[in-house]
């Protein structure tokens, strides 16, 4: 199982895994990006993330909407089916993590992880 979330989080961060586009609109601040950020972030070619996008319109997680402020620009929204998605797949995720990970560190190692993952989290300077 290890192995498999391993390779999971491998296909997210290269952008090839289709869970990887709702995950970037539930990090963003309204649920919906840009094409153009979306490709970039999940280092795709516009054709590629058109093929994705029009896959999980099909599935009714996403959909095209028109940027109110530039009318040349499409944003792609999570649709309440896609939040819901993305909402159980993360609850799944943590779960996960608490039986396959966490749950074999006892109180101190638990706290150094926690300080390793704050200086992580910290920017580079």
């Amino acid at each position: 199982e290890v192995a498999a979330a391993r390779d999971q989080h491998q296909r997210l961060r290269s952008g090839v895994a289709p869970d990887a586009l709702p995950g970037q609109l539930g990090r963003s601040e309204a649920g919906r990006l840009k094409m153009g950020e979306l490709a970039d972030q999940l280092a795709l070619s516009t054709g590629g993330l058109t093929r994705l996008v029009d896959r999980l319109i099909e599935a009714d997680l996403v959909c095209r909407v028109d940027d109110p402020s530039d009318r040349r620009v499409q944003l792609v929204e999570l649709r309440p089916v896609g939040l819901a998605t993305l909402e159980a797949a993360v609850a799944t995720h943590l779960r996960d993590l608490e039986v396959e990970m966490f749950s074999r560190l006892d109180a101190t190692d638990v706290r150094r992880l926690d300080t390793i993952l704050d200086t992580l989290r910290r920017p580079e300077v």
